[in-house]
């Protein structure tokens, strides 16, 4: 193995984390500058993103598909930082109490950081979704002063170690999704001298998904004097049946969405109110005009994965991404103006960064 620590003096409290493919090192220059630096390392040379002033001694760094955190603690509490590629963005960490340690994952492509919160002595993750830090679980502990929790992150699982006063203390969470936001389970926790516990999760939603085809139609006929509203009835083909699909007010056109593949004739029915009642005219022709097909599908409790990607493969055609996201929960794709005589396929693929390179994984869906 060779190294790459070219340009890189005497340093101290380092953490590092891959972005795009690049190690990112964040550290203390203990010779010069003590500021927390943040260096890329490109084309064989460390590059500094950003000098941060801070009396912390203590720090974490992680990234996911498009942005690279780096957190400081020290006496002051925690600062949090958030790069784009572009511009440094700072995140509030306002709520957390005084504590130590400040270290940083991924957790089901949410930024999760592990703290131990003084006098509570109390080992805690917090993962931030929609801009808010909701608490994913906890487990109080003897834990030695200035300890630090450290943390592996599995698909549904987050296993964390602290350092204990009568040895180590591991705690393990098994959750399906913190998507609502709310307190998860506790974790079950050992230490030197006790023996594994176990909770048993909550039940998890499946993962589900289902596809609509539309057409959406713009729907027009004349006025009739005196009446306050018409109903809309449509008919599939020449041999089907009028039914009726919306009711409106005193207006001459409408926008309708109606399944997609078949050529709509469409009639309204002229009504006034009478006494509280309806009063309704005999049918009336309306045009329609060309109808705007489409196709969306759905996948929702999405989880488990760093990122998403959405896929869509025409008739016999090849499949092509048409979407990615970080996000997991409810992950939706609309594609307009589609041919609604061809044959459209979807599928979600998953994916996780390793060594600077995206494995992915074809997720399996359950059609709703």
């Amino acid at each position: 193995m060779g190294t790459v620590s070219g340009g890189l003096t005497a340093i101290a409290e380092p953490v590092m984390a891959l972005y795009q493919g690049k190690p990112v090192l964040a550290f203390r220059d203990i010779l010069g500058n003590t500021d927390l630096q943040v260096k890329e390392y490109v084309n064989g040379k460390w590059s500094l993103l950003r000098k941060i002033n801070t009396d912390a001694n203590t720090f974490g760094c992680c990234s996911d598909a498009g942005r690279i955190y780096v957190s400081s603690a020290g006496v002051g509490g925690i600062d949090l930082y958030e790069y784009d590629g572009k511009q440094w963005k700072d995140i509030d960490t306002s709520q957390f109490a005084k504590g130590s340690g400040c270290s940083l994952s991924m957790y089901q492509g949410k930024l999760m950081i592990g703290r131990l919160e003084d006098g509570q002595k109390t080992a805690k993750c917090y993962v931030r979704k929609n801009e808010t830090w909701s608490q994913l679980g906890s487990y109080i502990t003897k834990a030695a002063e200035d300890s630090e929790c450290k943390f592996a992150v599995a698909d549904t699982a987050v296993y964390g170690a602290v350092n204990c006063s009568n040895g180590l203390g591991i705690f393990f969470k098994d959750t399906g999704s913190p998507e609502s936001g709310n307190i998860g389970n506790s974790f079950t926790a050992t230490t030197s001298s006790q023996k594994n516990t176990s909770v048993k999760p909550k039940p998890t939603k499946p993962m589900t998904y289902y596809i609509v085809k539309e057409a959406k139609i713009r729907v027009s006929w004349k006025k009739t004097k005196g009446r306050s509203g018409y109903v809309i009835y449509a008919k599939r083909g020449k041999k089907g049946r009028y039914k009726k699909v919306k009711t409106v007010k005193n207006q001459t056109k409408a926008t309708l969405l109606l399944e997609s593949g078949s050529k709509y004739y469409f009639k309204v029915k002229p009504y006034r109110v009478k006494n509280k009642k309806r009063r309704y005219d005999k049918m009336r022709k309306a045009k329609g005009g060309k109808p705007l097909n489409s196709i969306r599908v759905t996948y929702s409790n999405i989880s488990g994965y760093q990122g998403y990607v959405v896929e869509m493969k025409t008739g016999s055609g090849k499949y092509k991404k048409v979407k990615e996201t970080s996000r997991g929960g409810t992950i939706r794709f609309e594609k307009k103006k589609i041919n609604p005589k061809k044959k459209y396929q979807f599928r979600l693929k998953g994916f996780r960064e390793v060594r600077g390179k995206r494995i992915y994984t074809q997720i399996s869906v359950k059609k709703k």
